[in-house]
């Protein structure tokens, strides 16, 4: 039984090298960029799409926050009135492009741009929650600068009247860790901060 279980253990830790292996070969080459794009992201949306087709179908209109479930949301119910919200100024793959660089050429780069411009046209409104993005958008797109909305979050500012008694106020930043979500800006900050009892943790 002892040496079943090594064998096993041992099988496993072959199987997790050689899975670690293909996650690091694939993004360099165009057909695996395409396979993780469309397990990652596409299959994803388009079975929860499918799965509460039954549920959504009485609702008049859909609030939908990202661009593959709004792909699929038009495919398989195009007579629903879409809101389309965005969390940035209208450059949806800019994320995407850093993940699986090959993307940005071929067949996948000229997908990826007509699914955008498939959600532009059908969308009722699209929805922005930074007045900035709003107005950047607007003048790259004048076509759908009609349907560009600013809605902010709802959030009133708090006159914070306590004092934290705690040993440390932790910051927290989450998300992909790259240039453009400039963790790097975090980190200067609180080297400028020189306070011990602040801590910042990256996930």
């Amino acid at each position: 039984a002892g040496t079943s279980i090594k064998a096993a253990c041992h099988m496993n830790t072959k199987i997790k090298r050689f899975k670690k292996k293909v996650k690091q070969i694939l993004p360099r080459l165009p057909f695996g960029s395409a396979l993780m794009f469309y397990l990652a992201f596409l299959q994803n949306a388009k079975h929860v799409v499918k799965r509460f087709k039954k549920e959504i179908r009485e609702a008049d209109s859909l609030l939908v926050n990202d661009i593959w479930t709004a792909y699929y949301v038009h495919k398989y119910m195009p007579e629903k009135k879409m809101i389309f919200i965005m969390h940035n100024s209208g450059d949806l793959y800019s994320m995407l492009y850093i993940q699986l660089p090959k993307l940005k050429r071929g067949a996948i780069h000229h997908f990826l741009a007509r699914i955008q411009e498939e959600i532009f046209a059908c969308a009722a409104r699209i929805v922005f929650v930074s007045e900035t993005a709003a107005e950047k958008f607007r003048e790259g797109n004048v076509k759908y600068a009609d349907k560009a909305v600013f809605i902010p979050v709802g959030l009133e500012p708090v006159e914070c009247r306590y004092k934290h008694t705690y040993d440390k106020i932790e910051f927290v930043s989450t998300g992909t860790v790259c240039t453009r979500k400039n963790q790097i800006a975090l980190i200067q900050a609180m080297e400028k901060l020189k306070d011990p009892s602040a801590v910042l943790t990256i996930v």
